[in-house]
């Protein structure tokens, strides 16, 4: 098998295993919760963390425990040297748990606009198990085809989990050609047939999202949740603890283990006050981090959000605007983020024009523009079913009352479209900070950010500086999604 074959076949069989593994997962577990009102309370939030957690934090607590010096691996075959988590096993095994919270959210997102009268008609003359096969599944196939192709164009493009694991695939391997020397050409020829495939998934995707939006422009109703059986309370539970107990504890007890020598040998001890040490003095010891990355998380959020709404109105108004906008973006999200990177540092970098390398060596320009096309299909997915949403007979009296563009846009686009807007800002702030494979190749010298930072570091295995600053990073995305949650719920309540 040649090289481009290779690639294919192994971006093809991480992506689409990845994709078939969390699908069934992910509807399981949304079609529990929506039925729960304990998964309703607890585990949605939790979910939502899970999406704005970034894919090397993740690493890094599954690491810490089924690592090559995991606590667990250490505890199970105490003089084996191996680890549980490697290769394949352990590059399929994360990127489903990151894919799951996506089919959740969009899966849910269905779920929450059936009508009562589909559920209780099936609860009449079935069992639970009944309803999902005879009333929920036939509503959320074209959901589970859409979130699936979703999750696999976001998992063919993405560098973090394939290279910490090295699962050769069109994306890593474009990574690994740059530190090896490669160009962008070399990097666009080799990953021509990648592009493609991910072109077609994603045009399938947007295709199949069509489908949807009869169901999406659909308003919620008030969730009424049922008590769980037994079974399905447990399996929630059992969830929540997998997703979050045993990443989460481990980098807590990395954080705080300590290490003495009695005798000839090394006895290993934990300080709770050493583990809120390492956690607390995080922020400081790597305070240029936090700040990058903050800075590149505003700067793009605040641009990319009201650009791309403007964008989507104005593709509204035209003939062929929304399939314009659905070319953009699909072909973003067909580019694997190295080669946007790539491209870009390629176009600034010109030690020949003063201007275009101040921008390249001296600011955030190049990241920006790099993370920015990496989240605009992210944005317009969110964006364009809340556009759609608004009446066009809105637009029609504002036209006849003799309104222009600008009247549209202020009275009637702004208005109903400023809460999404709101928390759209802080889920694309958080989806900024958390972006390595767009930033890892575009940030100029003497920049390092919190998601560099803790790519590098987990290679060299999970230290106590390490897994403090996870867990510092965890708790900052945790007050993020509790904010984004408080403003949308705020924000909607203004509509």
């Amino acid at each position: 098998m040649n090289g481009t074959a290779l690639l294919l076949w192994n971006t093809l069989l991480f992506s689409g295993v990845a994709a078939l593994l969390s699908v069934p997962l992910g509807v399981l577990i949304a079609w529990l919760t929506y039925r729960d009102a304990i998964g309703q309370r607890y585990l949605l939030p939790v979910l939502l963390a899970l999406i704005f957690l970034p894919p090397y934090v993740h690493v890094a607590g599954w690491d810490a425990a089924l690592g090559l010096q995991g606590w667990l691996v250490r505890w199970l075959w105490p003089n084996q040297p191996l680890a549980v988590l490697t290769g394949w096993r352990g590059a399929l095994f994360m990127q489903t748990l990151i894919n799951v919270p996506w089919i959740v959210l969009m899966s849910g997102s269905v779920l929450s606009r059936l009508p009562h009268a589909y559920e209780e008609l099936g609860a009449i003359s079935g069992t639970p198990w009944q309803v999902l096969r005879n009333v929920h599944w036939p509503q959320l196939s074209g959901t589970c085809l859409a979130a699936g192709l979703w999750v696999f164009v976001l998992s063919a493009t993405d560098v973090t989990i394939t290279d910490v694991y090295q699962i050769r695939t069109f994306a890593e391997e474009i990574y690994t050609a740059f530190a090896l020397g490669d160009t962008v050409l070399g990097a666009t020829r080799h990953n021509l047939a990648g592009s493609l495939l991910i072109v077609i998934v994603a045009s399938i995707a947007y295709r199949q999202s069509l489908r949807l939006r009869s169901v999406m422009n659909a308003p919620v109703r008030n969730l009424r949740p049922a008590r769980a059986s037994r079974w399905g309370r447990a399996v929630l539970i059992a969830l929540l603890l997998l997703w979050t107990v045993i990443p989460w504890s481990s980098l807590l007890y990395q954080a705080g283990v300590m290490v003495s020598t009695v005798g000839d040998e090394r006895v290993r001890s934990w300080s709770l006050a050493k583990a809120i040490k390492m956690i607390a003095g995080s922020p400081q010891r790597f305070g240029s981090e936090f700040a990058w990355s903050l800075a590149l998380g505003q700067v793009v959020s605040l641009t990319l959000v009201p650009l791309t709404a403007l964008f989507a109105w104005w593709s509204r108004q035209r003939r062929y605007g929304r399939w314009l906008l659905a070319g953009v973006a699909i072909l973003l999200a067909a580019i694997p983020a190295p080669l946007l990177a790539l491209g870009t540092s390629s176009i600034i970098n010109r030690p020949d024009a003063d201007f275009l390398y101040y921008l390249y060596d001296r600011t955030l320009f190049v990241p920006w523009l790099a993370v920015s096309m990496r989240l605009f299909p992210l944005v317009c997915f969110i964006l364009v079913p809340h556009l759609d949403a608004i009446p066009q007979q809105t637009l029609d009296v504002i036209r006849v009352s003799g309104g222009g563009r600008w009247t549209e846009l202020r009275h009637a686009i702004w208005p109903a479209m400023r809460p999404t807007l709101i928390w759209l800002w802080l889920v694309t702030l958080a989806a900024a900070v958390a972006d390595l494979s767009a930033s890892i190749l575009a940030v100029p010298p003497g920049v390092t950010t919190l998601s560099i930072r803790i790519f590098n570091l987990v290679h060299y295995g999970v230290t106590d500086q390490l897994a403090g600053l996870c867990l510092a990073v965890m708790l900052m995305f945790g007050g993020l999604t509790a904010f984004v949650l408080h403003v949308r719920s705020w924000s909607e309540s203004e509509v």
